[in-house]
């Protein structure tokens, strides 16, 4: 009994420290931007782009393909390099509007824009806000999401949540009218801009699963107005929706089960074998008390023929 006691004791301290460590070291850093992050979406919808020729909007239908993928890490950013590209049937954009290679640096641990200087891309240094969503998003959390076509960062708030293939989602929706958009040094006139984009994101991990923009942008002309110069209305395509739920279910699965239910359950293992291993070790202790006490009282009589 004594050598079954020690080794559940020793057996349930062991599985308590790796729980622990597991709990407090391992799964928060399951949190973090992964160090080969690699994500590829694919958009479809419309643009419509001023053609300063005839002066009115000419719409393209078009399908934009956006990658995203960990190149390097520097401490605890998250060095990703964005290849964005966008095609129509109707032939060649206008050049403002093809394909882009940019590079930006992510927070590991906090999943927002971090400082970073891109060769050639002056603009990427303004990049703040969340890259994207992060893992354990709340209902009463507001995430201020960066915005490529404002050039600043505007904030989503939570809209509800539904269940998709017997996962749930939280919506959160950005709406945004006459937000001031970021000018570069060869844009003279002001701009302004709306946004209204709509999220289903799963929660624990953050995964977006589904997204919808629709984005107006326009300038000021001294003379008419408002101009506008561009619109958008994208939204993913059912391919990616369908890939981005698998994915959300591995992550989710991951998350609750590698880095939440293991280590309590290893917790809870370990101090139940090493209570166990206890009461075995009190027990062994009383019936060797009671034994000694036995062997005196028999002992006893002789001593005194």
């Amino acid at each position: 009994m004594r050598v079954l006691a020690l080794t559940a004791i020793s057996v349930g301290l062991c599985a308590i420290t790796a729980g622990a460590v597991v709990l407090f070291v391992w799964s928060p850093r399951m949190d973090w931007l992964a160090d080969d992050y690699s994500r590829e979406v694919v958009l479809t919808g419309t643009l419509q782009i001023l053609e300063g020729s005839i002066g009115q909007l000419v719409e393209y239908p078009v399908t934009v393909s956006r990658s995203q993928e960990a190149v390097r890490i520097d401490g605890r950013k998250v060095i990703i390099k964005e290849t964005k590209k966008t095609t129509t049937p109707l032939g060649a954009l206008p050049l403002t509007f093809g394909d882009t290679v940019v590079e930006f640096a992510v927070g590991a641990e906090t999943h927002t824009y971090a400082a970073y200087r891109a060769r050639f891309m002056v603009a990427d240094e303004l990049r703040t806000g969340y890259f994207t969503f992060p893992p354990d998003t709340r209902a009463e959390a507001e995430y201020s999401i960066w915005i490529e076509e404002a050039m600043l960062p505007l904030p989503a708030r939570y809209a509800g949540s539904k269940v998709v293939d017997g996962l749930k989602l939280f919506s959160y929706v950005i709406d945004a009218e006459g937000v001031t958009v970021w000018n570069d040094s060869h844009s003279q006139a002001p701009r302004s801009g709306d946004a209204r984009i709509v999220y289903s994101v799963e929660p624990r991990s953050g995964v977006v699963v589904d997204e919808q923009s629709q984005i107006v942008r326009r300038y000021l002309d001294e003379e008419t107005g408002w101009i506008t110069t561009f619109t958008s209305a994208l939204q993913f395509t059912p391919e990616t929706v369908s890939k981005n739920l698998e994915a959300a279910k591995a992550n989710r699965y991951r998350l609750v089960i590698i880095g939440t239910w293991l280590p309590w359950s290893m917790l809870g293992a370990g101090l139940i074998v090493s209570v166990g291993g206890a009461v075995l070790w009190g027990f062994r202790r009383t019936a060797v008390g009671r034994g000694r006490v036995s062997g005196q009282e028999t002992a006893a009589p002789s001593s005194h023929r």
